[in-house]
C-alpha cells in the first residue's frame, strides 16, 4: 500500500506562514496540514500564531489539527 504523501518539505524563513503559502502554491498542493497547540484567549483574540496566518493568507485549503499534550 503506498502513502497518500508524496513529499514533505523542509525550509528556513523569517516568516513561517509566508513560506508555507508560498511553498504550497509553487509545489501546486492541495491541502496544507498543520499541527496547532492550545491557546489562551488572549493568544487566540491577538491571531498571533501560524496557523491563523496562513489560514488569512493561502487559497489552498488547510487542515488544522491539534497537537495534543504528552
Amino acid at each position: 500500500m503506498s502513502s497518500p504523501i508524496e513529499k514533505i518539505l523542509v525550509t528556513e524563513s523569517k516568516s513561517i506562514a509566508d513560506e508555507i503559502t508560498r511553498t504550497a502554491v509553487e509545489e501546486g498542493c492541495n491541502i496544507i496540514v498543520i499541527g496547532c497547540g492550545h491557546q489562551s484567549f488572549i493568544e487566540t483574540a491577538l491571531g498571533d500564531n501560524i496557523a491563523r496566518k496562513v489560514l488569512k493568507r493561502t487559497s489552498v485549503p488547510v487542515l488544522v489539527v491539534p497537537l495534543l499534550k504528552t
